[in-house]
């Protein structure tokens, strides 16, 4: 089986069976899950492809059920890159999983290397429009949390939409690895500041 890159997403490309008799050739396909099926169909949306188009985002891979997708910027004359980890196994029906990723390691980054951008992410849309993996025990998760059930109490979150697509907790998660520099988060309220190092 090879796996084949068109536009930037990936799809499986059908091989003969070298091991089948002569005349008789089958065609191996790999099993895909219908959530997976959903989710590729969903990368050809005029959403996603709008963000890959204007350089928002690429997918950097499909592992099924994970996805990397690297959010993108410009920061003086040069680009900037972070990667996003989402698991897959319930979507669309269920908010994905979020992990923040480190493309080279191939490690999720754990909760005290987590940017402001991903901070406020984090306090924003968990848990109605994205999940995040089991981590370690930290301070800064303690404030996070905090937030979080603030937010939950004054039902201050938009819910995920089955119908829809990753788009939905994508952009407004770009949006704050994009305009973090400019915003700090404290008592779970954001403030703007002046211009820090996010990445």
């Amino acid at each position: 089986m090879n796996v084949m890159w068109q536009d930037g997403i990936s799809f499986v490309e059908l091989k003969a069976n070298a091991s089948a008799p002569p005349g008789h050739r089958s065609v191996a396909r790999s099993l895909v899950s219908v959530n997976e099926l959903i989710f590729r169909k969903h990368l050809k949306h005029s959403r996603f492809r709008a963000g890959l188009d204007q350089g928002d985002w690429r997918l950097v891979e499909i592992t099924w059920p994970f996805s990397i997708i690297g959010l993108r910027k410009r920061v003086r004359g040069t680009t900037q890159e972070a990667a996003l980890r989402f698991r897959l196994d319930r979507y669309p029906l269920k908010p994905p999983g979020l992990d923040l990723w480190n493309i080279r390691s191939r490690k999720i980054v754990e909760a005290p290397q987590w940017p402001n951008w991903f901070d406020i992410s984090v306090a924003a849309l968990h848990p109605r429009l994205n999940v995040v993996g089991l981590v370690a025990y930290t301070p800064k998760l303690l404030e996070i949390s905090a937030t979080i059930a603030r937010k939950l109490k004054d039902q201050d979150l938009e819910s995920w939409d089955p119908s829809g697509d990753l788009t939905q907790c994508l952009i407004p998660i770009l949006h704050n690895y994009r305009f973090s520099s400019q915003r700090r988060q404290k008592n779970g309220k954001t403030h703007a500041v002046g211009h820090e190092r996010m990445d």
